[in-house]
């Protein structure tokens, strides 16, 4: 074929359609139409539930046999064909070779006026409200300018034959000079004041300046370029408050990348095997991925910290929680924070917090053995205290079996006083009266040695019982005296 140039008068926005000297160009057109095809579809009768069958016809059978409940019918379901059209001959008008029935391509649109009369207008982005108000600000900064740059060139003004040159007063350039005649003055020459730029015409730049913002409604924390310095929860508030009016451009957004998710997952389903979806996924996919009765998988557009705007944001929250004393670990702050070599710098703190990890873990370890072996010791030290408290018990039991025999030995002695005493009076009959009143001061004497006994034996008890008291509150007892007294002898009679 030959090329014959844009010759058709079709689609004169492209760029091709002003290249008139170029023709060595073959005109291709490529459009998707909407168009029927016939289909078999398998029909439940019980629910009314309908899917295509693209099997063969013996297995077709197979399947109408073990499902008594369906039926076949055959229906005209729509699609969408594609056409090749090159130098106005049609070379391929059928079904996509992706095997879809919807366009293969999602619109992204931002805004519709079905008033306006002339349709290539009624379908805008956010750049064309912006036109005008653009190009009012460009034309008012070139003013500005011009301004500014006619004081430079403002020009002289003279009287006739004060100059020596008159061409002089069209220099331009630094230290340029101006020759008077040796009769002229000096106020002969004088330079004419350029115009000052006036102070409503810069604050009128500015205002047509925010009128972009305020059109399109776009503050500067959407746009990244807020400088006063906020809280991460406050840029946020603002920026919600922001996108309130770009609320309908966002929805459209994400209806676009559903609609663009179905897609490929329908393209998935038609073209693609079960092993490449395994050397994708690393792993088995679900059964039900393939099974055409399964219900229609959907996608889900939800927002995520993948851009630089949205990543610093996340990094100001961060900051701003941290600084309220919220415990936020310093490797989520260092992941939204972009610098140049980012994955090295990260690698060199995860090793260096892992190093810290095992110092801790082995000064931990070594506090557990020091506080076991200090336990330890201080067990052993304590049995030992209670080993010698219960011998120092058991010697005071002793001790006190010792004390009660020597006061029954006490006991049996007494009496044998007084049986010798009986004995003297039965031997005293004969005896005259001063004999007999010895005899009585010797009974008295003994009366008292008895009453001596019986004190020093309640004394001998109060003390036992205190040395038992303080042993059992301290757990060592006294290891001075035993305590035991030693009852008095009692004296020899005279025969």
């Amino acid at each position: 074929m030959r090329g014959c140039g844009n010759r058709d008068g079709k689609f004169q926005f492209l760029p091709e359609s002003y290249a008139y000297a170029q023709q060595d160009l073959i005109i291709y057109d490529e459009f998707y139409y909407l168009t029927t095809r016939s289909q078999k579809l398998i029909v439940d009768t019980e629910t009314g539930e309908c899917i295509e069958w693209k099997g063969e016809k013996e297995d077709l059978a197979n399947f109408l046999s073990q499902y008594p409940q369906t039926t076949v019918v055959t229906n005209e379901i729509p699609t969408v064909n594609l056409a090749l059209v090159a130098q106005g001959r049609v070379f391929y008008n059928g079904p996509q070779p992706s095997g879809l029935d919807c366009y293969p391509f999602v619109p992204c649109w931002a805004y519709y006026r079905p008033e306006l009369p002339y349709f290539p207008l009624r379908v805008q982005g956010v750049v064309r409200s912006l036109r005008d108000a653009q190009a009012l600000y460009n034309r008012r900064l070139i003013t500005s300018l011009d301004i500014l740059e006619s004081q430079i060139t403002s020009g002289y003004k003279y009287k006739e034959n004060a100059l020596v040159n008159p061409k002089d007063v069209f220099l331009s350039g630094q230290g340029r000079g101006l020759a008077l005649r040796a009769e002229a003055q000096m106020t002969d020459v004088e330079q004419i004041l350029p115009p000052q730029v006036p102070p409503s015409m810069l604050q009128l730049c500015e205002t047509l300046g925010q009128e972009i913002n305020q059109i399109s409604g776009v503050n500067e924390e959407l746009l990244g370029s807020a400088i006063d310095e906020k809280a991460g929860i406050l840029s946020m508030l603002r920026q919600g408050a922001g996108l309130v009016t770009l609320q309908g451009l966002f929805d459209n957004l994400d209806m676009s990348q559903k609609l663009l998710g179905n897609i490929i997952t329908k393209l998935v389903q038609e073209n693609w095997t079960p092993g490449k979806i395994k050397r994708i996924l690393g792993e088995e996919p679900s059964p039900e991925f393939y099974n055409r009765a399964f219900s229609e998988y959907d996608s889900v557009v939800e927002e995520a910290p993948l851009t630089a705007t949205q990543k610093q944001l996340a990094l100001q929250q961060r900051l701003y929680l941290l600084e309220m004393g919220v415990p936020i670990p310093m490797s989520d702050i260092l992941e939204y924070v972009q610098f140049t070599d980012k994955d090295k710098t990260m690698e060199t703190i995860q090793k260096q917090q892992e190093q810290q990890q095992q110092q801790e873990q082995a000064m931990a370890q070594a506090q557990m053995e020091a506080a076991r072996v200090d336990n330890e010791t201080k067990l052993g030290f304590a049995a030992a205290q209670q080993a010698q408290a219960q011998e120092r018990m058991g010697k005071i039991q002793l001790d006190k079996a010792e004390a009660i025999g020597k006061l029954e030995k006490g006991e049996t002695d007494k009496i044998e006083a007084v049986m010798k005493i009986i004995l003297a009076a039965k031997e005293i009959d004969g005896v005259d009266i001063d004999q007999i009143q010895k005899v009585l001061a010797l009974s008295q004497g003994i009366d008292q040695h008895s009453q001596a006994m019986e004190r020093g034996s309640e004394e001998l008890k109060q003390m036992q019982s205190q040395e038992v008291t303080n042993s059992g509150s301290s757990g060592v007892p006294n290891s001075g005296s035993s305590g035991v007294a030693k009852s008095p002898q009692p004296q020899q009679m005279a025969a």
